[in-house]
């Protein structure tokens, strides 16, 4: 198919692409509707040499933050916040069980350019999301401390509690399902006018070949509706 019909058989076949976009958004906007709230709680922690009165543990501190190692460590700090096994003792820590914190996900990455790691804890209770991100951010902070005994872990931005709603689900559902409105509409219209406009110029070419090129109606003057 050349891009002249392909382009031709969009303009004609508008009302697929509308039809497609409006049907993906209402199904989206409904599904969303159904399911319950999620609700994020994000803080960020700052991983520093721990403050030691041997000049040797001192200086041993400041070297291991070049920017190789720097990356290992806060690398291992973020596998520690995310670890099942931190979950576990948070979980014990607020009288729950490993099996109540189904619903609830917790991610953590490195800051760019910084020794600060960013935690999110996501879930549908604002005060238990709220809440265990506090729980996760305690004991992760002392198990790397146990491990890297020269280095201290300060809450630089405590999470909001209750937990503010998550942002973004809705829009981000929304454009995705217009993504797909707009290709589904497409193909439907490619589907419909492409091969009628094939058709269509097929006879109009063998009409001009029998003909004096003047004389000869062409079917889309003869029939503007067709097709």
């Amino acid at each position: 198919m050349d891009a002249r019909t392909a382009l031709q058989a969009l303009l004609r076949g508008w009302y697929f692409i509308l039809l497609g976009v409006v049907a993906a958004v209402v199904a989206a906007v409904a599904l969303s509707a159904s399911e319950p709230p999620s609700y994020a709680a994000e803080s960020t922690y700052v991983v520093s040499p721990a403050p030691n009165d041997d000049a040797f543990e001192v200086a041993e501190g400041v070297r291991t933050l070049d920017s190789s190692r720097s990356r290992a460590i806060m690398a291992t700090y973020t596998e520690i916040i995310a670890s099942q096994t931190v979950l576990a003792d948070a979980a014990a820590g607020l009288g729950l069980t490993p099996a109540d914190l189904e619903p609830y996900s917790i991610t953590a990455a490195v800051v760019p350019e910084a020794n600060v790691a960013l935690m999110r804890v996501s879930g549908p209770d604002p005060e238990l999301t709220a809440s265990l991100s506090t729980a996760v951010g305690q004991v992760a902070a002392e198990r790397f401390i146990t491990l890297y005994q020269i280095y201290a872990v300060q809450l630089l931005d405590p999470p909001q509690s209750p937990a503010p709603r998550a942002p973004g689900g809705l829009l981000q559902t929304a454009a995705l399902a217009t993504a797909l409105g707009l290709a589904g509409g497409s193909g439907m219209a490619l589907l419909w006018h492409a091969p009628r406009m094939r058709r269509r110029r097929l006879m109009e070419s063998r009409l001009d070949a029998y003909g004096d090129g003047g004389n000869v109606t062409r079917l889309s003057e003869r029939f503007p509706r067709a097709g």
